[in-house]
């Protein structure tokens, strides 16, 4: 076998190099050298350094240094730390997405609006906060019934808004029951408990009956439908019209890409972005008849659920 070259050795000269008759002077040069360089590298090597940086701990291994926490990579203190600093409301509370938040915080200000210009003026009723407001509804569900009947009502009655901006109102029953949802959603991070299903089944009624005194209206909106057909056509029409222009034909490609990423996404094409790279997998297909092997592009969908995790089967 061959020695190997010096790894200052240029690789620019001719192949003489590594046929001369010098190379086993070059052997006999490094072997002559390698005490004296084994000594200045063993400093710098990391495995020979002790705990208590003694170089000369070379029979220390991984097993011996967790001997030291009994078998553990931790010390005993720093468990008992993690039990004194735990925060159990960070694990009790309900985890919402930043959509459901934004929804939240808005309740929450029109909430808090409606304690500070109704409920504060009542006189047999003192709330200290509009949280202390809500901890009582689950006591008397009667109660908290008129309550919640009020602040609807005066919620659709609004015209005004912040610096006096002339609000859209609540035009439809969905967009009521809507606001409903969000407001349990809002009791209970607040409160951190469910509201009474009492009041729950009662709240139905009220909310039928608002429906009817301010004339919201009960159509659905139609969904437009997209079959597998209608997405071929489509898909054909961007890569070939000539009414459409692209700066680069790249963009014509990435709006098609775009168009099959909607298709398994479904509804929620924010979702979309949050795709990476890694969730696209490349597959080589054979061809049967055996022509070149074609490339196909298989997306994991793991990027529709990356908040809440994927479903149990």
């Amino acid at each position: 076998m061959l020695p190997s070259a010096s790894p200052t050795a240029s690789t620019e000269g001719d192949d003489d190099l590594y046929l001369s008759d010098d190379i086993p002077e070059i052997d006999n040069t490094f072997d002559a050298d390698r005490g004296q360089l084994d000594a200045e590298t063993d400093k710098s090597e990391p495995e020979d350094v002790g705990l208590d940086g003694d170089t000369d701990c070379d029979d220390i291994n991984v097993e011996d240094q967790l001997l030291l926490f009994d078998g553990n990579t931790h010390p005993l203190e720093y468990y008992l730390k993690g039990i004194k600093d735990f925060n159990a409301a960070d694990y009790e509370a309900q985890i919402y997405s930043d959509g459901s938040k934004v929804l939240i915080d808005a309740i929450e200000e029109q909430w808090c609006l409606f304690c500070d210009k109704v409920l504060s003026k009542i006189p047999q009723a003192f709330f200290e906060s509009s949280k202390a407001s809500l901890e009582s509804f689950n006591a008397s569900p009667s109660y908290a019934l008129s309550i919640l009947h009020t602040f609807f009502k005066w919620k659709l009655s609004q015209k005004l808004g912040k610096d006096g901006r002339k609000l859209k109102g609540i035009k439809k029953k969905s967009s009521l029951e809507t606001y409903w949802k969000i407001f349990r959603l809002y009791f209970s991070r607040e409160v951190g408990e469910k509201i009474n299903l009492v009041i729950s089944r009662n709240m139905h009624k009220v909310l039928r009956r608002l429906a009817i005194e301010f004339d919201l209206s009960s159509t659905k909106r139609m969904n437009r439908r997209m079959t597998i057909k209608d997405l071929e056509e489509q898909i054909e029409e961007t890569l070939s019209t000539p009414r459409k222009s692209f700066k680069l034909g790249e963009l014509r490609i990435l709006a098609v890409l775009f168009l099959l990423l909607i298709a398994p996404a479904g509804s929620r094409p924010q979702s979309v972005l949050r795709m990476r790279f890694k969730d696209i997998d490349l597959v080589l297909a054979k061809d049967p008849e055996g022509g070149p092997i074609n490339i196909l592009l298989r997306f994991t969908l793991e990027f529709t659920k990356t908040y809440l995790g994927l479903k149990d089967p």
